[in-house]
């Protein structure tokens, strides 16, 4: 009891410290125009969303402190707010004071490494999720390769010697960096960042694993964190297709840090309040749909295009026609499809309930009907005890 209070603390600490690190952020690089900034409100609403992000992380901690969960996702919020500070600190001091200012140096280093546990928040997400430990005691070894990457990450992004940011802070070297040490470092740093994806995918894989050997509730959990992945996939697009639209891709990059934190907050908290199944079905049905009509769309476009000449009017306005006339079709299709692999036990009601109204038409003898009826709802709603009262 004295240890999850002493955590709770410890929460409460490192989430008023994210918060006032992004208000120190913003009041940095909204007051020195020093600082060369083409839109330093972006930059502060984009670190808005890690500082969310760790909001979603601080109220896990609040309810389950001993749950690793919530420390992980407290991670980005309070690294990323300490990096960009740090860097922008860094800058400023340097474009004010020069590269000697004692300042400068401490926040360029702290700079170097602050992104670490950030990005190492992700392999270790999908190795202890959904209960902040590994699937089984053979993991432990994944656990601990996993944390002495990152602690060698650290060593080399910290005791390397080097300029901290040749771009945004020319003339800015590594206090620290051990030039004794750098044909090591500069050995080991090409493989590790190698590995880093190795680790995403084991630790996909050790999701795999934990889905099939967990129960319903675990892997509703999962289809939660799922959820967010597939959701991923679509800002990932439209983000990179609006790059030069800086407003756009902020506005992506908050809403997917955002619903990634949602996401994990509502798996560990209160994921038997909604049914998962049919948000996933559904979600990875319209994307399917969506996907389908594109192509047909742009496949009419093209081919008429190219009959019609420059003039394609006729061809949008085809293609449209089309696009609108399959997606009824379209949709009925791969819902079906869809369902059959990510809403199964609906899927399969559904076709219980189906084949139960077909007999219904034909059926004559109560005593039967009654039977079927009780099974079907037994096979469709799985209740602890069936009883039927017929008024006479």
């Amino acid at each position: 009891m004295q240890k999850e209070v002493g955590l709770r603390r410890l929460g409460t600490i490192a989430w008023l410290l994210s918060i006032l690190t992004w208000v120190a952020f913003a009041v940095l690089v909204t007051t020195q125009p020093v600082i060369a900034r083409g839109a330093p409100v972006l930059e502060i609403f984009e670190v808005l969303g890690f500082v969310i992000l760790g909001t979603f992380g601080y109220l896990i901690v609040r309810r389950l402190p001993t749950n690793l969960l919530g420390w992980q996702a407290m991670g980005p919020g309070l690294a990323f707010p300490i990096e960009w500070l740090a860097s922008d600190l860094a800058e400023y001091r340097v474009l004010t004071l020069g590269t000697g200012d004692w300042l400068a140096q401490a926040t360029g280093w702290v700079a170097l490494w602050a992104w670490i546990p950030a990005t190492f928040t992700v392999p270790f997400l999908f190795l202890l999720f959904p209960d902040g430990k590994v699937p089984s005691r053979r993991w432990r070894i994944v656990l601990f390769a996993f944390v002495a990457l990152m602690i060698l990450t650290f060593l080399i992004a910290a005791f390397a010697p080097g300029p901290v940011d040749e771009e945004q802070i020319p003339g800015l070297m590594n206090p620290l960096g051990v030039k004794a040490l750098n044909p090591i470092f500069s050995a080991l740093a090409p493989i590790i960042f190698s590995l880093f994806p190795v680790m995403v995918l084991i630790a996909v894989i050790s999701l795999v694993v934990r889905f099939r050997q967990s129960g319903p509730l675990v892997r509703a959990q999962i289809k939660w964190l799922a959820l967010a992945g597939i959701l991923a996939i679509p800002f990932f697009a439209l983000s990179s297709s609006f790059s030069a639209i800086p407003v756009i891709g902020s506005v992506l990059n908050v809403a997917l840090t955002v619903g990634l934190g949602g996401s994990i907050m509502v798996a560990v908290l209160r994921y038997r309040l909604y049914e998962i199944d049919r948000l996933v079905s559904r979600t990875v049905t319209y994307a399917l749909v969506a996907l389908i009509l594109a192509g047909v769309y742009l496949a009419v476009v093209i081919a008429r295009g190219s009959q019609l000449g420059q003039d394609n009017s006729l061809a949008v306005a085809g293609s449209t026609l089309a696009t609108a006339a399959l997606f009824s079709p379209v949709r009925r299709r791969v819902q079906t499809f869809v369902e059959r692999r990510f809403d199964r036990a609906r899927y399969d009601a559904q076709l219980v309930v189906d084949n139960f109204s077909s007999r219904l038409r034909d059926e004559v003898d109560l005593e039967s009907l009654v039977g079927d009826l009780a099974a079907v709802v037994d096979r469709t709603m799985r209740p602890a005890n069936v009883s039927l009262w017929l008024a006479g």
